[in-house]
């Protein structure tokens, strides 16, 4: 996804006026195979590009009936947000160097995508990173976008906004409190590790 999006950028920003919604799509069915060789599935992620294709080239057909718009304000009309967007979550005890799946500056909001099945973690990793962008800017982050999406014959998501409460504040603070804990006292391997623990390989080989 991200790669599509700063695909779409960067070919508004060669193109200028001369981009089209159809300029577009031609364009970005050159671009797939530039980066197919890197994709793991590659079907999945024809249908994923293709449909951020679809949507974005009728994003540009809409707002190129604007006059005197720059190259500049049309990506930020039709793409309003950065994706991959590097913080520094050091000053609320999270790794120097993380990554939003995309943040959006005018509201401001912060947005992750996720597959598989909806986890309440999800919803305090949101609330993570608008601590750390807080921290950092010295902003305030009230809102989360959390996005589902599943890949099959086509693309579906189920999205939702997060309200970044004082509840979800405290709650992500006790769940980090407790991995500095668990750091400190080293308790070991649970009985059942979560099948969703990007380190399950890692300590399965211990």
């Amino acid at each position: 996804y991200s790669e599509g999006i700063q695909t779409i950028k960067r070919l508004i920003y060669e193109e200028g006026e001369n981009m089209s919604g159809n300029r577009l799509r031609t364009l970005m069915t050159d671009e797939f195979y530039r980066v197919m060789a890197n994709v793991h599935d590659v079907e999945k992620a024809k249908i994923l590009w293709d449909h951020i294709t679809n949507i974005y080239s009728a994003e540009i057909d809409k707002y190129k009936a604007k006059q005197f718009l720059t190259r500049d304000s049309l990506v930020s009309l039709i793409i309003p947000f950065h994706v991959e967007y590097p913080i520094d979550g050091s000053l609320v005890g999270l790794q120097s160097n993380i990554r939003a799946d995309a943040f959006v500056p005018l509201i401001p909001l912060i947005a992750e995508m996720k597959t598989g099945k909806q986890r309440r973690a999800h919803e305090l990793s949101l609330v993570g990173y608008a601590l750390a962008i807080e921290s950092q800017f010295e902003i305030p982050i009230d809102f989360g976008y959390l996005c589902y999406v599943i890949v099959d014959k086509s693309v579906l998501t189920n999205c939702r906004l997060i309200h970044i409460s004082d509840s979800l504040r405290s709650d992500f603070l006790e769940v980090r409190d407790r991995g500095f804990e668990a750091i400190e006292t080293d308790p070991g391997m649970p009985k059942r590790c979560d099948d969703s623990c990007p380190f399950l390989r890692h300590c399965n080989k211990l």
